[in-house]
C-alpha cells in the first residue's frame, strides 16, 4: 500500500538497532509493520495479523493477572501459589526481571515484549503501558497509581492524520526514579536516573538526572542530592 508520509516526527527508515533489540525477546509479533513501529516509521497497526495477535495476548494474560490478584476469587489459592502464579504471568509479559516486581491490579500493556523493566520496579494500582515502541524502566523505580506510559502518537497535520496510521517513540526512565500519581509520560519523554515526576504532571522530553519536575508540562523545579553525593541541591529560581 502507498504511504506518503511528509511529517519530520517520525522516521523513515528502519532503525537496524532497535530490530536487533527486539530480536533478544520472545512472543514478538513479527511482521513489517512491527518492525517499522518499533523504527518509529509510520505504521498501520490494523493491517497486522501479527500485531493484533501480539495485543490479543497481552490482554489475555493481564486479565488472567488481575482476576487472580482479587483477593476473594477463590481460584487465587494460597498465598504462595498466588505469588508463584502472580510471578509467571508478569515474566510471560515482561521478562525474567518482572519476578521481582510488584504491579498491582489492574495493570495492562499493550505487547509486553516492548517493555523492558529493572529489578524491584514497584507500580501501584492502574498501570498502563502502550509499549508500541520500546518502554524501558529502570532499577528501583516507583511508580504511583494511575499512571500512563504512551508511546504512540498520530500527525498533527490533518491531511496525514485523516489518512490514517500512526507512529512510536520510545521512553525510558532512569533508576531509582518515582512517579507520581496519575503522571503521563508521552513518546520520546526521557526521564533521568533519581528523578522525582510530581503527581499529575505530563512529561514530554527529557527530564535531566536528580531532578524534581512537575506541572503540564512538566518542568525542573529543583535539583536533588545524588545518593552518593554530599553536595548540596540547586535550586531553581
Amino acid at each position: 500500500m502507498e504511504r506518503n508520509y511528509q511529517s519530520s516526527t517520525y522516521t523513515n527508515s528502519k532503525n537496524m538497532s532497535e530490530i536487533e533489540r527486539a530480536r533478544s525477546k520472545e512472543h514478538v509479533p513479527w511482521c513489517e509493520e512491527y518492525e517499522m513501529m518499533i523504527s518509529g516509521m509510520m505504521y498501520r497497526s490494523w493491517l497486522s495479523a501479527e500485531l493484533a495477535a501480539g495485543r490479543s495476548r497481552s490482554e489475555r494474560i493481564c486479565n488472567e493477572y488481575n482476576d487472580l490478584l482479587q483477593s476473594n476469587n477463590p481460584k487465587s489459592g494460597d498465598s504462595g501459589n498466588l505469588s508463584k502464579k502472580r510471578s509467571e504471568l508478569l515474566m510471560s509479559l515482561l521478562g525474567v526481571k518482572a519476578e521481582s516486581a510488584t504491579i498491582e491490579r489492574p495493570f495492562s500493556v499493550l505487547y509486553g515484549c516492548n517493555t523492558d523493566i529493572g529489578n524491584n520496579l514497584f507500580a501501584n494500582v492502574g498501570l498502563s503501558i502502550d509499549d508500541s515502541a520500546f518502554v524501558t524502566i529502570g532499577n528501583d523505580v516507583l511508580i504511583g497509581p494511575e499512571v500512563c506510559f504512551i508511546t504512540t502518537n498520530h500527525p498533527t497535520e490533518v491531511s496525514e492524520r485523516v489518512g490514517g496510521g500512526m507512529y512510536a517513540l520510545p521512553i525510558e526512565v532512569g533508576d531509582a526514579c518515582w512517579i507520581g500519581a496519575r503522571a503521563t509520560i508521552l513518546p520520546g519523554a526521557v526521564i533521568g536516573k533519581g528523578c522525582t515526576i510530581g503527581a499529575g504532571a505530563v512529561v514530554a522530553g527529557t527530564i535531566p538526572e536528580y531532578s524534581v519536575a512537575v506541572g503540564v508540562p512538566a518542568k525542573v523545579t529543583r535539583k536533588v542530592i545524588r545518593a552518593d553525593s554530599n553536595e548540596d541541591p540547586e535550586i531553581s529560581k
